[in-house]
C-alpha cells in the first residue's frame, strides 16, 4: 500500500511524513519511552495540553507540523538526527515500526 501511495503527486509528502513519524518513534525507542511519557514531556516542557491518544494518533498519521516534530525531538532530548535526508529508505524499512508501550 505504501509504495502505491508514493507514486502519487503527494507521495513525497507521504514519504517525508513517514520518515518524521519513524524518527520520533526511534527516539522514543532509544529511551524506552512510550506515548504517555512523551505526552507528559510535551505538556510539561511546552504546555501543549494534549492527551496520549491525540499524540499517538498525530504521530501515527505522520501529518504533523515541523514545529511539533521539533518539540518532540527537544522533549526527548535528541541532539541530532543520525541519518541523511537523502536516505529515505528508512520509511520502507520501518513501515510497521511501533514505539514501546508505556510502563515498561
Amino acid at each position: 500500500m505504501v509504495k502505491k501511495e508514493l507514486k502519487t503527486p503527494d507521495g513525497i509528502e507521504v514519504l517525508f511524513g513517514m520518515t518524521a513519524r519513524i524518527t520520533i518513534q526511534l527516539e522514543m525507542k532509544k529511551r524506552d519511552l512510550g506515548y504517555r511519557e512523551l505526552t507528559e514531556m510535551l505538556n510539561e516542557q511546552f504546555g501543549t495540553n494534549e492527551n496520549e491518544r491525540n499524540i499517538r494518533n498525530k504521530i501515527a498519521r505522520g501529518t504533523f507540523s515541523a514545529a511539533f516534530f521539533l518539540m518532540c525531538m527537544k522533549a526527548l532530548g535528541a541532539k541530532s538526527l543520525d541519518y541523511a535526508l537523502s536516505d529515505l529508505r528508512l520509511a520502507d524499512q520501518f513501515d510497521e515500526f511501533q514505539a514501546p508501550e508505556s510502563g515498561r
